[in-house]
């Protein structure tokens, strides 16, 4: 680029920090850019479909195998085009910068989104059909929640640390920590069931939470 660019020839020579710079002019209407101007595709109605361009093997830095060939830009009408055109094949031209942003986002997903986003559901799961509501009556612990475990839940459970099976605990005994509730559990399941804490009561499903059969009403 110090002796092959677009700067005026006319402005000769210039210095600036040390480096030298000689203008040479433009010396085609293309330009002098990584790529050549190969084809227009054009429509029945004389509108541009499609341009192709051709990577510039005389450019400074034209780089060297492995190195994009063509470029084709396309033109599509919608993107219902757009959308059908992917589904077919067709390959995007991504930059440098958006394929390396998408190896990190490819890592930050399989690292840290995706299990989180398969924890939280599973948590939120579990909790929103092992607390009852609208029908509870003021003060009592019995009918807030109960014991949430039958084995089809354990993939669930596993993601959010049995907590269907030992969260009832904490509405007896606040100040416990969810490793302390696990270790307690069987004491405490034995204690709450001869209280009269409900354990697997999937009815919940179809009465919208409801402590009694029937829904409560506005």
């Amino acid at each position: 680029p110090l002796t092959q660019n677009s700067c005026p020839s006319g402005w000769g020579a210039i210095s600036s920090d040390g480096v030298d710079l000689t203008c040479a002019g433009t010396t085609g209407i293309s330009g002098t850019g990584r790529w050549e101007y190969v084809d227009t595709v054009e429509d029945g109605a004389g509108e541009v479909q499609e341009v192709v361009f051709a990577r510039n093997a005389a450019h400074w830095d034209a780089g060297s195998g492995g190195a994009v060939e063509f470029i084709r830009l396309v033109r599509y009408q919608s993107h219902a085009d757009v959308k059908a055109a992917l589904l077919a094949g067709t390959s995007i031209g991504w930059s440098a910068g958006t394929l390396a942003m998408m190896d990190v986002l490819n890592i930050a997903a399989v690292v840290y989104l995706i299990p989180n986003l398969l924890r939280t559901f599973c948590l939120h799961f579990v909790s929103s059909n092992m607390h009852y509501y609208g029908d509870v009556a003021d003060g009592n612990i019995i009918q807030q929640t109960q014991v949430l475990n039958p084995w089809w839940l354990l993939p669930f459970q596993a993601f959010c640390f049995n907590f269907g099976s030992t969260h009832a605990i904490h509405h007896f005994v606040v100040k416990e920590p969810f490793y302390i509730r696990q270790i307690t559990a069987p004491t405490a399941h034995r204690v709450m069931r001869e209280m009269g804490v409900r354990f697997n009561d999937t009815g919940t499903f179809r009465r919208a939470n409801r402590w009694g059969d029937e829904r409560a009403t506005a």
